[in-house]
């Protein structure tokens, strides 16, 4: 296995809510779920003939909730640090 060697393990297609085809890889640091630019990471344990695609949407949609909770808390975070008082 050479670079870029992830290799399809399970190939879901396009489900209606996303844009991108939807596939099981299995890649250089193990399994992982994959939707265009979004991947989630899969326990070692998981059993890839019984994962559904409603399973892997799910996966999904956390990850992308995730992603948009962590930008909203470094906005916050970051108006805390410009909203300090002076001393006087």
């Amino acid at each position: 296995m050479g670079r870029g060697g992830q290799e399809v393990l399970k190939d879901f297609g396009k489900p209606k809510e996303f844009k991108e085809k939807v596939q099981i890889l299995n890649g250089r640091y193990g399994v992982y779920l994959k939707c265009g630019k979004t991947n989630v990471s899969l326990a070692k344990d998981t059993d890839l003939e019984k994962i559904t695609i409603d399973e892997a949407v799910t996966l999904l949609e956390e990850k992308l909730k995730d992603k948009k909770g962590s930008i909203l808390k470094k906005r916050k975070i970051s108006n805390k640090k410009t909203n300090r008082k002076t001393k006087s």
